[in-house]
């Protein structure tokens, strides 16, 4: 018997990659599952499914029951990026595929409450990792990194995903642009609005589509202040994997200036469909994808003049132009 251990995966990427793992299960299996976790298909006959509720003393209370059942299991795989509590009977490794949970990322700017979160998470990892016989991560570039912070880690690189069917893309798109991320601060979501906002001073008006949480209050209230202002700036909240590929087929290209991934599934998903890429010129983009234009993810201006690139715009006229130094003297009456 195997057992997967998800307690803390419902929705974006992990979702989709766990509903590809449960899919392929052949082999009996025990699924610790987040009590808000919406499955697209209904579990196969052999999978048992321990629904665990959403708080921390569920969390702990599972924990126990995770130690007794690994007893007579074969294999423990825990896929939601932490290690168990406690040490198990059988053989147990780890698939890992956030990396805002190793200390390189904790300056970035999260609320009080997640850096709380992630502190204890990152405890949480550091303490465990003892405990695990292979780390299983998406990248080259995730391992590298993790190792890092793990030197004796055992790191093996093992990407998968399973797209489904993919749309046609539409011959004449009803978006210009298309950005699928969560509102967490390294998806870099505040400075996309501004080169869109650099976009606008130019005269111009691409059309972006973003898929924010409800719960991302003020990057919904910059949203709407830009779209008061005349850009348009469409949010989808709480879409199923069906309706992102759905809004991929409608739109011209994929935008993604996100600072980090452990694997970037809109990335694939989006040169899947043969969706052109702009994104940021990190190593994370480049190893799976082919982006058409990258830029500098940490400068507005940067993914501004990209998005001028792709739209064949680039001959816009230079701020500042190079004058000789006998008019630098006339300027300065030297």
């Amino acid at each position: 018997m195997m057992i997967i251990y998800a307690a803390n995966i419902h929705m974006g990427g992990g979702k989709v990659l766990l509903e590809a793992l449960l899919k392929s299960l052949k082999k009996p299996c025990v699924l610790f599952s987040d009590a808000r976790l919406k499955l697209k298909d209904p579990l196969a006959a052999n999978v048992e499914n321990i629904s665990v509720k959403a708080s921390i003393w569920k969390r702990f209370i599972s924990e126990f029951d995770l130690r007794k059942r690994a007893r007579s299991a074969k294999k423990v795989l825990c896929f939601g990026n932490l290690p168990p509590l406690f040490q198990l009977s059988a053989e147990t490794d780890l698939f890992f595929q956030n990396t805002i949970l190793l200390k390189r990322y904790s300056h970035l700017p999260f609320p009080l409450s997640t850096r709380i979160k992630h502190f204890i998470e990152r405890a949480w990892l550091h303490w465990g990792i003892c405990h695990i016989s292979t780390v299983y991560v998406q990248s080259a570039v995730v391992r590298e990194e993790f190792l890092k912070e793990f030197p004796n880690a055992k790191v093996v690189v093992a990407p998968f995903v399973e797209i489904g069917s993919l749309k046609q893309l539409a011959t004449q798109p009803e978006f210009d642009f298309i950005y699928v991320a969560s509102g967490d601060p390294h998806k870099n979501h505040s400075r996309l609005l501004k080169a869109w906002r650099l976009l606008a001073d130019q005269g111009l008006c691409p059309s972006l589509v973003l898929t924010l949480p409800q719960a991302n209050s003020e990057l919904l209230a910059l949203v709407s202040d830009l779209r008061n202002k005349g850009l348009k700036i469409y949010n989808f909240s709480d879409l199923s994997h069906d309706q992102v590929m759905d809004l991929y087929s409608r739109s011209r290209a994929l935008v993604f200036p996100s600072l980090t991934e452990s694997f970037g599934l809109p990335l694939i998903e989006a040169q899947g469909m043969g969706l052109p890429i702009i994104a940021s010129e990190l190593d994370y983009v480049r190893e799976f994808t082919f982006p058409v234009q990258t830029f500098d993810p940490l400068s507005e201006k940067s993914i501004f003049r990209a998005v001028l690139r792709f739209l064949g715009m680039s001959s816009i006229e230079p701020q500042q132009k190079v004058s000789s130094a006998e008019n630098f003297l006339k300027l300065i009456n030297f």
